[in-house]
């Protein structure tokens, strides 16, 4: 339990950091140039994000591939892997140079000289952000979440930086100055990555040698993880890069720009937050050979993260017309229409997160790709449903929350009868409660667009406490123990 709540502090420490710079780079980007500017950005993002599912996938076969071998087998592991990594790269890079005339009226509505020229440019940071999840891949496999965090923090820095100076060139009119935001993350990681894994010597096999070695055993347990995740990476990101296109076909890029405001809001913080878990979870899980041992880490890691996003969500349903003109302005209140439905559903949505990274632990990738293909064509029929059968934007949150109350009773089945995953009482009733308050206060503040300042702390104040009543007394020591430092080396 100590080194759950160990590696959580310690990430969670690089994540808030990380979360405060990027609220500073979106802000001034929302000030400078509005809802149309961050539906701009959203979808270069977004075309980025898609482009590079393939190498979030090789990220994860990555760690579990490392940390599961020893010796001449891992070395072979890195080598092979490196390779693929390069090679997908180049693949990406050429397509999107050859593609580039077709995706600019697909995604951004614009068939001009300007719009093709900037899905090219995307190219760069595109093939920065594949070599940074490898090295992520490798230095997570080594254990090394300090440098993680440092990464992640100095490349959102580096971003938050930029943000001012690239509006103002967007601004003016060259839209291609939004690349070096995107850029600027991966090239400070990859940079940082590469100079610390040859210090230590966990690049040296590229040193003795040097040419290309792929090697069959370990391309096939790479493309058992990764290829399904490439498929359900790639899927899922395809289907956020149309619903932002049917959106801006529908009603234009302050529309985009809306939905990227509720995404960034109600996804963020929870990737953010599960990471802070991931980092730790999955490379234990995949070394777990007992039993009861990876029983054990699941349950505890499913209470923990219940208990931690409880807080959290109460949080952002009460502030979130506060946290929207603050991150944004007050021209995208329009967002809390559907804010307020995909908050429910991230509470939702974090036990399906701890049981597919079970499923990838154990690496039954036929259940999760087809959990993930199905979830994403839901997503994506109640999108265009809503857009076009019923001309509401509100209808696409509801469409998310329904979705994952679907998935969450797919994956409860699924686990309890293929790996006999006990859900003590203990556990659902605390996520019950949780729901219930959840429920509660969204309900308080659904039509809010200002914040209930006396009903607010009491909402938040009942969430803190319900978690903490349901940790363990052992469990509020070790807490304890992580924000209290000193006061262990005294004893």
């Amino acid at each position: 339990m100590r080194e759950v709540f160990k590696a959580f502090f310690k990430m969670g420490s690089g994540t808030m950091a990380s979360l405060l710079l990027g609220v500073v780079a979106v802000k001034i980007v929302a000030v400078i140039l509005g809802p149309s500017g961050i539906g701009l950005y959203s979808l270069l993002r977004q075309i980025s994000e898609f482009a590079t599912r393939g190498g979030d996938a090789g990220n994860t076969a990555v760690v579990q591939g490392l940390a599961s071998r020893k010796g001449q087998v891992r070395e072979d592991y890195l080598i092979t892997t490196f390779w693929v990594f390069t090679l997908a790269s180049l693949l990406i890079f050429v397509v999107l140079l050859v593609l580039a005339p077709w995706i600019a009226p697909l995604v951004l509505g614009r068939d001009d000289g300007q719009a093709t020229n900037l899905v090219r440019w995307v190219a760069l940071p595109i093939v920065l952000t594949m070599a940074l999840f490898y090295l992520d891949g490798v230095l997570n496999a080594f254990r090394a979440i300090g440098l993680l965090i440092l990464l992640e923090v100095l490349g959102i820095g580096a971003m938050a930086l930029l943000a001012y100076p690239v509006s103002k060139l967007v601004e003016a009119g060259y839209l291609t100055a939004f690349i070096c935001m995107l850029s600027a993350p991966p090239a400070v990681g990859v940079a940082l990555a590469t100079w610390f894994a040859l210090r230590e010597g966990w690049l040296a096999p590229f040193l003795h040698r040097p040419r290309i070695n792929l090697h069959s055993g370990s391309l096939q347990h790479f493309f058992s993880i990764a290829g399904t995740l490439f498929i359900t990476g790639s899927v899922g990101g395809g289907v956020f890069l149309a619903i932002r296109a049917l959106i801006v076909q529908q009603d234009g890029l302050a529309s985009a720009g809306m939905f990227a405001a509720a995404w960034t809001l109600t996804g963020t913080y929870v990737a953010l937050y599960l990471n802070s878990f991931g980092t730790y979870y999955l490379p234990i899980l995949s070394q777990a050979d007992d039993t009861s041992e990876r029983t054990l880490l699941m349950q505890r890691t499913m209470r923990l993260t219940t208990l931690f996003t409880v807080p959290m969500v109460i949080s952002l349903v009460v502030l979130k017309p506060l946290l929207i003109e603050l991150l944004y302005s007050s021209e995208f209140t329009p967002s809390l229409e559907i804010i307020r439905w995909m908050l429910i559903g991230d509470y939702f949505k974090v036990p399906v997160w701890v049981i597919n990274v079970q499923m990838m632990a154990f690496a039954n990738m036929r259940v999760l790709l087809w959990e993930s293909l199905l979830s994403s064509a839901g997503f994506l029929a109640f999108t265009a449903l809503a857009l076009f059968g019923f001309n509401s934007f509100q209808g696409i949150g509801v469409g998310f929350l329904v979705l994952y109350v679907l998935e969450l009773a797919f994956c409860l089945y699924y686990t309890r009868s293929r790996y006999q995953f006990p859900l003590a009482r203990a556990m659902v009733v605390s996520w019950l409660l949780g729901l219930a308050l959840i429920v509660g206060a969204s309900w308080h503040t659904w039509s809010n667009t200002h914040v209930d300042w006396f009903t607010a702390p009491l909402w938040i104040g009942a969430a803190i406490v319900l978690s903490w009543l349901s940790l363990s007394r052992n469990e509020r020591r070790e807490m304890f123990r992580m924000a209290l430092p000193w006061k262990e080396t005294r004893q």
